[in-house]
Formats: C-alpha cells, structure tokens, sequence
C-alpha cells in the first residue's frame, strides 16, 4: 500500500493516539510521501501509533523527536521509533 497524497494533519485521540490505520488488518504495512510544508507551522504535532514508524528524509533538515531524544535528519538520513512512542517531526 502506498500514498502518494500527503497528509496535512495527524489526528489524534485525548491520548495522542494517532487515529488514522496504516495498512490494514491482514496487511499492517503503509508508506508515504510527506511535504512537511503542508503541515502546520511545518511540523507534525506529539503523536503515538501502534506500528513500527520508519522515515527517511530525502531533502531539507528535520529534528526527529522521540519521548527525551532529539534526533537531527538532513538528506538520506534515517531513524525510527517503536510502536506507542510519542515522537514529534519539526
């Protein structure tokens, strides 16, 4: 499953549980191509989820920010964050 329609907001429950699945039952994997511009203020506010999150910036710089850690991506760069962790992109 693949998007290649950005998202422009991560809805959340009062929990930051992000509310949107990614893939599905029978085949939990999703990848997307995200412009951190159409964000507001071009970030992606304090989420969690219950997948594996992956992200690899292919241009420009992003602090990846995971519950305490700060982790400072610029172009090829990789992180991930374990499922239920808050983590925030700015």
């Amino acid at each position: 499953m693949a998007s290649d329609q950005p998202f422009s907001k991560i809805v959340t429950d009062e929990n930051l549980m992000e509310t949107a699945q990614h893939g599905s039952r029978n085949y939990p994997f999703a990848f997307y191509y995200e412009a951190f511009s159409l964000f507001d203020v071009n970030c992606v506010e304090w989420h969690c989820h219950m997948e594996l999150e992956f992200v690899y910036l292919a241009s420009g710089t992003m602090t990846f920010r995971i519950v305490e850690k700060n982790v400072v991506l610029t172009p090829v760069d990789g992180s991930y964050t374990n499922p239920n962790n808050q983590h925030r992109f700015n």
